[in-house]
């Protein structure tokens, strides 16, 4: 936006409504990390141009392919269909002490093979841990093991929902 609008803007949310807050990239990560209601995944970070709705768990926001009716997009939605080359996983730090690894850190499995790269990562108060959400290979399912930056992590399911 022009830089006019963008004080209009600011000006009302912060001057206007003071009952507003705006919040920085890091707490917008952990509210994100934190919310058990939906998958509340952003777009470039979780996924891009490169990933499918399958493949970050959000299949289900896609029409039904086999009622016979055509538009845009579908012969792409049934070739993509069942073809999963990553998934959107929760990662958790086993050890309450590790510090959140940057975006596009890369995840091993315990032979050190790589398996993923991290998309977004945050301090959670609620189970005072960090979390993250990463891009991980399909032979890497709930409930693995695995190593960020030399540290134990437990691959998790998203949205994230207590202990798993």
């Amino acid at each position: 936006a022009a830089s006019d609008v963008l004080v209009a803007v600011w000006k009302q949310l912060v001057v206007d409504r003071p009952s507003i807050v705006p919040c920085g990239w890091e707490l917008l990560s952990i509210y994100r990390l934190e919310c058990r209601a939906i998958l509340f995944a952003l777009f470039p970070v979780d996924m891009h141009v490169g990933t499918n709705l399958y493949e970050i768990g959000a299949g289900w926001m896609v029409p039904k392919i086999d009622d016979g009716r055509e538009y845009i997009g579908r012969a792409a939605l049934t070739q993509e269909r069942g073809r999963k080359k990553i998934w959107l996983a929760g990662v958790r730090a086993v050890d309450d002490t590790v510090n959140p690894p940057l975006v596009g850190c890369e995840v091993f499995n315990l032979l050190g093979e790589f398996v993923g790269y991290i998309t977004s990562t945050a301090f959670s108060p609620r189970e005072g841990r960090v979390l993250g959400f990463a891009h991980l290979s399909p032979k890497c399912p709930v409930g693995s093991k695995v190593l960020i930056e030399g540290t134990d992590w437990e691959v998790c399911s998203v949205p994230f929902n207590g202990k798993q």
